[in-house]
């Protein structure tokens, strides 16, 4: 698939404010707690608030798409948006980091870019074998064997044929129709979130920004607010959020 004929990828806008913005690399159907761009546009202290989720853009198309596509993607995208100047924070939770960290380097040339990185993880191959085995074990599937290509586009479509087969005798099983919007909505759902893994696990791996990561909180759960606070902190340590 051409790049001209992949669906555009999108910023979405949380929050408004007259300040420098902040955009959240994250990933809306995966966060157990509140999603991290609905607390930073609740206690962003004047800071718009625009997020980004590469899982729901990505179940859109079929294609596996590399970091570096993605990243220039969204750089444009960005740059629609309005996001070209100035300053901004460009912030990435768990899984997101190697992406936030791209797309800061690719926003940099016309920006100061503060990158901050919220709980942090990078994708590697046991990860994408273990979330594999996970869907397959929701399913109902029996263990078997994780494909593991050294292609990470052949990769992504063994597992996917793996997946369609199982949510089918899932749906079989249950009286659900196998072709049901539904069961091809959970297998794009699949599909994109594995091929994000993927394509963070084949991409080179950068140091991460010193004193610009933020843990959990102090607190369980943590003090409303918390988690905003921490992250403005390290995007502008000098108080300057101007």
């Amino acid at each position: 698939m051409l790049a001209a004929d992949r669906p555009a990828l999108s910023v979405e806008q949380v929050a408004g404010g007259d300040r420098a913005p902040v955009l959240v690399v994250d990933f809306v159907q995966f966060t157990s707690t509140q999603p991290l761009p609905d607390e930073l546009a609740r206690h962003g202290r004047g800071h718009p608030v625009l997020r980004i989720d590469p899982v729901t853009d990505l179940a859109r198309e079929p294609a596996y798409r590399p970091l570096d596509a993605l990243a220039d993607g969204y750089a444009e995208a960005c740059r629609r948006q309005g996001l070209a100047g100035g300053r901004i924070a460009v912030v990435g939770h768990c899984s997101a980091a190697p992406l936030a960290l791209a797309l800061a380097d690719r926003l940099a040339g016309a920006a100061e870019v503060s990158p901050v990185l919220v709980r942090p993880t990078w994708p590697d191959a046991a990860m994408v074998a273990a979330d594999f085995r996970s869907f397959r074990d929701e399913l109902g599937a029996a263990a078997g064997p994780v494909p593991a290509a050294a292609d990470p586009d052949l990769a992504l479509r063994q597992m996917t044929v793996v997946l369609h087969d199982d949510l089918r005798a899932m749906a079989r099983k249950h009286g659900l129709d196998p072709g049901s919007a539904v069961i091809a909505d959970m297998l794009a759902r699949y599909r994109a979130w594995l091929g994000f893994l993927l394509a963070g696990s084949a991409a080179s791996r950068r140091a991460w920004p010193s004193g610009r990561v933020v843990d959990r909180p102090a607190g369980d759960p943590p003090p409303d607010g918390a988690l905003a606070a921490g992250v403005l902190a390290r995007a502008w340590p000098d108080g300057d959020h101007a």
